[in-house]
């Protein structure tokens, strides 16, 4: 049976806006509709602005469609139960009561399945000598008109207890998008198999920005899929219909002892690291028990011989090393880069994914991310662990602004997953990705999505990195006891040549606010 993914959260921060989008931008998202909550009413000069401070009529839908019900609510600012008038701006004047309703004792009212066709200014004023007004609020009414896309995606959902070693017992994504955005309204989702008859997967509703998803088997084993938006409010259904894209896979490791020496190059063993004044790269770090790769940074009281780079000066050592047990230590940590056929591998655009299990110990930090050999490009920090009780797992990015400098970014994992997630990075393998496209990147957690973004969007390749360090900051957490990253496998997949990407606008006009990672 198909597992549903309920709608996102809405991110920290996070203001959203209308976008109106043309159809040929419809169809893609990295592929999915854009469409966005409206941000709140718009509302009508000042001078048509009620007196009384406290009351208020508002409308989750600024910009209803041509025929849309929907509902206003208010306060009138006061308690007391009263008669509330809804009027209409009309020719200079406001009409008489389009509709009453009786206010709750705390002063607040609702009408109900109010029709628009056309732009309409309201306001709500209750009855008697000395009425109470509500500011005025504006209705800008759209084209009937309603879009949707459908897109699936690898076999990137899905935790473990254990390590498999097999993607395959993961599970595939069906994304649908719809235009515009109505937080709540119904999706169903329907598969056709060979013998043509459509079975539904599943339902869920829409989040915020008009998108649903369903975590399901191999979205790939059916030959169309179809998701549907139901009549709401109104409004009458919007379906799309698709081909599922066949994801060619372009790098696959599952971390088997003979194969991973081919797949994986040490990267800058025995050399000190810049910016990691306690730490270097050392080979012995690294290992493949099992079919996991296990990746580990380890506490030294003796400085390492025969090493590249700079070496911390005594001074500095004892000033930045020293961990919480007072002893000033150097640090072998794990390093890691894909290489395919003898070469680095890298790849540009796509989907890349990993199973990881973090080790809670504090002291160490552990990531997959993304890095291209390019100057001032982006780096893609896919996941960032730091140890239980240190900071929480996060995703970001490294990005050059206009003035050449770097800007980093990271999201909290825990603060845009849905809080009844089973979060525990530490005794289960999660499957950690990002959706990589030449307008946005698009991060996800066993297949539910954190967030995407519009920030550093490049064409460059980009190489596959795992490792764990001890950065500075870091240090004074460290008790000296070896800690340890596990991944089960990694796996990189790519559109092929034959199906161009489908791609639309991303929502980047208003962003979550990432915060900026130490330094």
């Amino acid at each position: 049976m198909p597992v549903l993914v309920y709608s996102r959260p809405a991110l920290p921060d996070l203001k959203v806006r209308m976008n109106r989008l043309t159809q040929a931008a419809l169809m893609s998202l990295c592929g999915l509709v854009a469409a966005t909550a409206c941000a709140g009413p718009s509302l009508t000069p000042g001078a048509q602005t009620g007196p009384d401070v406290g009351a208020v009529l508002r409308s989750e839908v600024s910009e209803p469609l041509q025929g849309e019900e929907l509902d206003l609510t208010g306060s009138t600012g006061t308690s007391g139960r009263r008669t509330v008038e809804l009027q209409r701006f009309t020719s200079g004047s406001w009409t008489s009561a389009v509709a009453k309703v009786r206010s709750s004792a705390s002063g607040r009212f609702q009408f109900s399945a109010l029709r628009v066709d056309q732009d309409q200014v309201y306001r709500a004023r209750t009855a008697g000598s000395s009425p109470i007004v509500t500011n005025a609020l504006k209705l800008e009414v759209q084209p009937a008109r309603q879009d949707a896309a459908v897109k699936t995606m690898p076999l990137l959902a899905g935790r473990a207890t254990e390590a498999t070693g097999d993607v395959k017992r993961g599970l595939g994504l069906v994304q649908a998008g719809f235009e515009p955005a109505r937080r709540g309204r119904t999706v169903e989702f329907e598969a056709r198999g060979d013998d043509g008859t459509w079975r539904s997967m599943g339902r869920t509703a829409q989040d915020e920005n008009g998108r649903a998803a369903l975590i399901t088997k191999d979205p790939q084993q059916y030959d169309r899929w179809r998701v549907t938006t139901a009549a709401y409010h109104g409004l009458p259904e919007a379906t799309a219909e698709k081909a599922p894209v066949r994801w060619k896979e372009t790098f696959e490791s599952d971390f088997t002892e003979s194969g991973s020496s081919d797949q994986w190059k040490n990267r800058l063993v025995r050399t000190w690291l810049p910016d990691r004044t306690c730490s270097f790269i050392s080979a012995d770090q690294v290992s493949y028990p099992g079919g996991v790769a296990t990746l580990s940074t380890e506490a030294l009281s003796k400085e390492p011989r025969g090493m590249e780079g700079t070496a911390p000066g005594n001074q500095v050592h004892e000033q930045l090393c020293t961990d919480a047990t007072d002893q000033a230590r150097y640090y072998a940590s794990s390093m890691i880069v894909s290489q395919k056929d003898g070469q680095l591998y890298s790849f540009v655009h796509g989907v890349a994914a990993a199973r990881i299990k973090f080790d809670p110990k504090a002291g160490q930090h552990a990531a997959f991310w993304l890095q291209t050999n390019q100057d001032q490009d982006t780096e893609v920090d896919v996941v960032e662990s730091y140890g239980r009780g240190v900071r929480p797992l996060s995703s970001g990015l490294h990005v050059t602004q206009k003035d050449g400098t770097t800007r980093p970014f990271q999201i909290r994992l825990h603060e845009v997953l849905p809080p009844d997630i089973d979060d525990d990075w530490y005794t289960k393998f999660h499957t950690f990705s990002v959706e990589w496209t030449p307008r946005q990147l698009v991060f996800r957690v066993d297949g539910i999505e954190t967030f995407r973004t519009s920030r550093g969007a490049t064409s460059s390749p980009h190489f596959v990195l795992l490792s764990n360090f001890a950065a500075d900051y870091e240090v004074r957490y460290n008790t000296g006891e070896r800690a340890s990253m596990e991944v089960d496998w990694v796996r990189v997949w790519q559109e092929p040549d034959d199906v161009p990407a489908e791609e639309g606008p991303a929502t980047t006009e208003d962003e979550p606010d990432l915060v900026a990672p130490p330094s």
